[in-house]
């Protein structure tokens, strides 16, 4: 997506959120903070929605597979997982360095 696309998805976006949305700049012309490669990661984490769903999946052994949602595809960037409480955290490359991201994770079986 070119710049002034997606200038034009922010600024509608802005409209129909009651809270701030707002893109990193790095620099006065508008030159995005973020990478292609990140805002790619961003966009599929939050979809069409711009709201990060649930993920569903389980452990066999000592690996995690995610079976549902977005989580499904970055199995290896799983750091730690919560399973009582239905967190998972994931460290991702973001802004040329390593970012904790929390989010929601059920794990329904786990296979030894």
């Amino acid at each position: 997506m070119d710049y002034i696309l997606f200038n034009e998805k922010l600024q509608n976006l802005r409209m129909e959120q009651s809270g701030i949305i707002k893109e990193l700049k790095f620099d006065n012309e508008g030159t995005s903070a973020l990478k292609e490669e990140e805002k790619q990661l961003i966009e599929e984490l939050i979809g069409a929605n711009k709201v990060m769903k649930h993920s569903v999946g389980y452990i066999k052994g000592d690996k995690v597979i995610v079976t549902q949602g977005p989580l499904k595809g970055l199995e290896s960037e799983i750091v730690y997982i919560n399973r009582h409480n239905r967190k998972a955290v994931l460290e991702i490359s973001m802004f040329d360095q390593v970012v904790k991201l929390n989010t929601s994770l059920e794990i329904i079986e786990k296979i030894k």
